[in-house]
């Protein structure tokens, strides 16, 4: 009595998301609704036979990932110790910026630079390495963006260093600025984002851009940017994110960039500052020789 459950319902992937993403998504219908602090689900009051009802309204998706060290860390468990801790802080940061609908699910982790070339994930020994990742680098296949058709997606990587820090010093993680930034990073990657920080002059010039507050495509140190944002009325006002480099390439806010590669997700009808944890063992870090 008093124990909560939650269910997750697999749902069968159909053409072309089965091309697009291979194995590495795993699509749940759940009977579980995000709160601020985590999730209200079904609570156990009496004895016997327990009815969950999932939703395709209450959805979950759980990435499974390679992970490639570029060497062998065998000899510093405490390093491959706090790998796990950062990976699942990461996954705790995707499930805040997605509302408790997106996680990290199976993650392996490769030493030595094995699967090095094929992991999703590499984190190089260098300990200066500025993060980066291909943008929509998840898929298979050459993928055309279905609003803008001469943009051409393609498989890529997520490129981490074996430390990093929001002042860029060499060799210090400093807090969760490691697991922070990788669910940025993962936000180009397996969502398609591109950073609102950015934006186009008239002669084609990048230049920052500062005014669009609450993305997490932006300053995601900032602690007040932890969502992607719906509101159209917000998004498209030139003087708060109608500059910002998605708006001028992709013209969609950050959940319609989302929903046009994962339309199961639900968008918000309001922000959500969380959920503040995972709940649940969602995700499962298994490090190989």
């Amino acid at each position: 009595l008093g124990d909560q459950l939650l269910a997750l319902a697999p749902v069968g992937l159909s053409s072309p998301y089965t091309e697009r993403y291979s194995d590495t998504m795993r699509l749940y219908y759940t009977n579980g609704l995000p709160t601020v602090v985590g999730l209200d689900v079904f609570t156990v009051t009496q004895p016997g036979v327990q009815q969950l009802v999932v939703s395709p309204n209450q959805p979950l998706i759980l990435f499974d990932l390679d992970v490639s060290l570029e060497w062998d860390a065998s000899y510093a468990p405490i390093y491959l110790d706090q790998l796990e801790y950062d990976l699942k802080k990461a996954s705790q940061y995707l499930y805040d910026f997605s509302d408790g609908q997106v996680a990290l699910g199976k993650l392996n982790v490769y030493q030595k630079a094995d699967n090095w070339g094929y992991s999703h994930l590499v984190i190089h020994a260098n300990n200066n390495f500025r993060p980066y990742a291909y943008v929509n680098g998840a898929v298979m296949t050459e993928t055309v963006d279905l609003d803008q058709p001469l943009i051409i997606y393609d498989t890529g990587q997520l490129h981490m260093g074996s430390t990093w820090n929001r002042y860029g010093r060499p060799g210090q993680s400093i807090g969760d600025d490691w697991p922070l930034i990788l669910a940025h990073e993962l936000s180009h990657y397996l969502f398609g984002m591109l950073d609102v920080y950015l934006g186009f002059t008239e002669d084609d010039f990048l230049v920052t851009v500062g005014s669009c507050s609450g993305s997490a495509m932006g300053d995601v140190y900032n602690p007040n940017n932890t969502e992607f944002i719906f509101n159209d009325a917000y998004w498209q006002n030139q003087a708060i994110c109608g500059d910002t480099l998605p708006e001028q390439v992709l013209t969609r806010d950050e959940w319609a960039t989302i929903r046009t590669w994962y339309p199961w997700l639900q968008e918000p009808a309001q922000t959500l500052s969380g959920p503040g944890r995972i709940p649940y063992e969602l995700t499962e870090v298994t490090t190989h020789d």
